[in-house]
């Protein structure tokens, strides 16, 4: 087990995952610390920062829909594929990073991986090669139009967190496009608290939402939902708190 804590963004596409690992990685390297920042999308055009590893230098999804005559989504479910049979030769590489953080940008296409074998021998690889596994669910904010679609987010966020078997922060992106992100609460408790009352207000669905919700909070190790900005910078520091205490299993994020 190495020195790093791994830190696996996830989430849907146009989210800004990969502007999310640029603007972590630069304050955590502004903090002092060594960051390895890692691509794992196959069929990136382009990513932000100077990756350290370089999936596509293994498998290009670009690559394989001339090779095969393959669509863009045939190609990466192809990619993905073969990705899965050289998860060792990632890890090697990973392993040999002598970092704090590894940052590790995944498919724009959130369900071609977490929701095939390649997530789970990634997690699998890191758990070997790391201190920690944390996983940051990113959605961004404007899909958070109330305070009820927090309830919605726990959810997605138990999906992924069941499906990975690891720890799942959600994190709420480009806070700095919107004009305001639905109420100024922070905590679980009190975000859902406020949704539960929201959402009872909308019948018998929203009442359970919001039941359902509660419960998948109260077993979250993150007390908080970050509020960031890839952009500005904003909220960094806060997302770094919880990362870290999430990784050290400090449970005390007040």
């Amino acid at each position: 087990m190495g020195g790093a804590v791994g830190v696996l963004f996830v989430g849907p596409a146009g989210v800004g995952k990969s502007s999310l690992v640029r603007a972590y990685g630069d304050w955590l390297v502004g903090q002092g610390f060594r960051v390895g920042r890692v691509n794992l999308d196959p069929a990136a055009d382009y990513v932000p920062y100077a990756p350290d590893f370089d999936v596509r230098k293994i498998v290009s999804a670009r690559e394989i829909a001339l090779r095969e005559g393959l669509g863009p989504n045939g190609a990466l479910v192809r990619a993905v594929e073969v990705l899965v049979g050289r998860v060792g030769e990632v890890m090697d590489a990973l392993g040999g990073l002598d970092v704090d953080y590894l940052l590790i940008d995944t498919p724009g296409q959130m369900e071609l991986f977490v929701f095939r074998d390649l997530s789970l021998r990634v997690v699998d690889g890191l758990r070997r090669v790391c201190r920690g596994v944390v996983g940051l669910f990113v959605v961004d904010a404007s899909l958070v139009r109330d305070v009820g679609d927090y309830a919605f987010l726990a959810l997605m966020c138990a999906a992924v967190q069941l499906r990975l078997d690891i720890d799942v922060v959600a994190v709420v992106n480009k806070v700095d496009a919107v004009d305001s992100v639905p109420s100024g609460l922070r905590t679980w408790v009190e975000l859902l608290g406020e949704a539960s009352r929201v959402l009872g207000e909308r019948g018998a669905y929203g009442e359970m939402m919001a039941r359902v919700a509660e419960v998948v909070a109260s077993y979250s190790k993150a007390m908080y939902v970050p509020l960031v900005s890839a952009r500005t910078g904003e909220g960094l520091e806060d997302l770094h708190r919880v990362v870290h205490e999430v990784a050290c299993s400090c449970g005390d994020l007040t």
